[in-house]
């Protein structure tokens, strides 16, 4: 290591245990990728319904404190009467979680383009293809952000591919990091 550089922020096991996730996660999605859509947009729902509870909960608890309970108590009926709809129709909302999908790519491209980055400042043989693992992540990420109506299930198979990609690289770099 180059004198005067830092170690990545993250150690060798925390980068293998992400890639090993990161592979399962991303052939999971890209071998399924209507289901996988499907659950991910009923999970946001359920976690929407859990959300407006929790701030009715709020409301009420909070009544004496806050004065009317008329605004929180509107938005906790709307934001967990939008996570029911979508919880039990995920089909009608299955192209967002796409463009989500897309920019989780994006982002991490851009934390495998920072990694590599520093790999570069401590001289380390591979900057430079975890670079160009980084750069066509944030790539692909791209592009399905560019298109995610029209490009659902191709879309959802290329973020599945992608993280499957980022999670060899992330072992990979587990495998030649000195911590």
């Amino acid at each position: 290591m180059a004198e005067g550089h830092r170690p990545p922020v993250r150690g060798r096991i925390t980068i293998a245990v992400t890639g090993i996730a990161l592979v399962a996660l991303g052939a999971a999605v890209f071998a399924n990728p209507d289901r996988t859509l499907g659950l991910v947009t009923a999970l946001l729902g359920w976690a929407l319904v859990l959300v407006g509870a929790c701030v009715l909960v709020e409301a009420l608890l909070r009544r004496r404190e806050e004065g009317s309970l008329a605004p929180r108590v509107v938005l906790g009926c709307v934001v967990a009467a939008l996570g029911l709809l979508i919880a039990l129709r995920p089909a009608l909302f299955v192209t967002y979680v796409v463009a989500l999908l897309g920019a989780v790519v994006l982002l991490t491209g851009v934390a495998d383009c920072a990694e590599a980055a520093a790999l570069r400042r401590m001289d380390h043989p591979f900057w430079r293809p975890a670079a160009a693992i980084g750069a066509v992540t944030c790539l692909m990420g791209a592009l399905v952000l560019a298109a995610p109506f029209a490009l659902a299930q191709w879309a959802t198979m290329v973020a599945g591919a992608c993280l499957v990609a980022d999670g060899v690289t992330e072992i990979v770099a587990a495998l030649n990091s000195e911590g």
